[in-house]
């Protein structure tokens, strides 16, 4: 039986209240799965693929996620933006907390698209020894606003406060409504999906979101490769083919670049957004809890 908790806890100097999910550990913990999500960072989307990696451990790992800043929806945050900085420093703040706390224990940094150059950035805030690895799942760690996706959307990004402002007014709405407007979004029989695409309909998530991704398509350049290259051989970056935010073209590239690294392509034809197909996030956690055999 697997042992879940959600909590809102608050994280830093800045008071950033948070939402973190933890699968905890049937034994002593040694070890912890450590999972940032990409943007909209709302963790409770990462459900699926944490618990199938949790299972597939067989529950002797803790696995836990921590929602981007001002992304949880319901969370009171005095209606701030934050940017991609304070984001690393977000989860560099919790991290260094839950080292100090528990001085056996290693951590597993996880980041899925932009969650992948946010951890990549918090890797080198974090004592080297207390890092096990790091897996970049359909990794947006450079040149995003030249993808074939930011090409095409980085116009609508300059509308952010336009589309935070609807949806602080959307946000009053009655969840089956706010389900009716997302349901062509979400695929046919995962409820459990729409309802927290249902709840991205509020102002601190969409303009958090939007306001960020205006910022990754303007700074999210070349890949700080002094980085890769002092940890490369802890590190597995996640590509698929098809995938218009982290294209293929990165994929060849990152392998000729890294040859410490595990660099990967995907065979099973999964989407940038696995997290939203119940089936892919399963098969992603069964996939990635075969990279901590050697941990375990």
């Amino acid at each position: 039986m697997h042992r879940f908790k959600k909590e809102v806890i608050t994280i830093g100097a800045s008071n950033i209240v948070s939402s973190l999910h933890t699968l905890e550990a049937v034994v002593k913990p040694k070890l912890c799965v450590f999972v940032t999500p990409g943007n909209p960072g709302v963790i409770d989307f990462y459900h699926k693929y944490m618990l199938s990696l949790y299972e597939s451990a067989n529950c002797k790992v803790e696995v836990c996620g921590l929602s981007l800043a001002g992304h949880a929806p319901g969370l009171d945050n005095q209606g701030r933006l934050f940017t991609l900085q304070q984001q690393i420093e977000h989860k560099e703040d919790y991290l260094t907390q839950k080292l100090q706390a528990n001085p056996d224990l290693k951590v597993v940094l996880v980041g899925h698209s932009v969650g992948a150059y946010i951890m990549l950035h918090t890797l080198e805030k974090l004592a080297p020894e207390r890092v096990a690895g790091y897996w970049g799942l359909y990794p947006t760690i450079q040149h995003i606003g030249a993808s074939p996706n930011g090409v095409r959307l980085t116009p609508l990004f300059e509308w952010y406060n336009l589309i935070g402002y609807t949806a602080s007014w959307l946000q009053y709405l009655p969840l089956r409504i706010k389900k009716t407007i997302v349901r062509p979004f979400v695929k046919s029989g995962e409820e459990t999906n729409l309802d927290v695409v249902a709840s991205l309909i509020n102002y601190s998530t969409a303009a958090n979101a939007i306001s960020m991704a205006k910022e990754e398509m303007a700074n999210i350049l070349d890949i700080d490769e002094s980085i890769i290259h002092d940890h490369g051989d802890k590190m597995t970056f996640f590509f698929a083919e098809g995938d218009e935010w982290a294209p293929v073209s990165h994929y060849h590239d990152m392998t000729e670049r890294f040859p410490k690294s595990q660099i990967l392509l995907c065979e099973n034809n999964t989407h940038h957004g696995f997290v939203v197909f119940d089936e892919e996030a399963d098969l992603m956690g069964k996939l990635s809890c075969a990279w901590l055999d050697h941990l375990l």
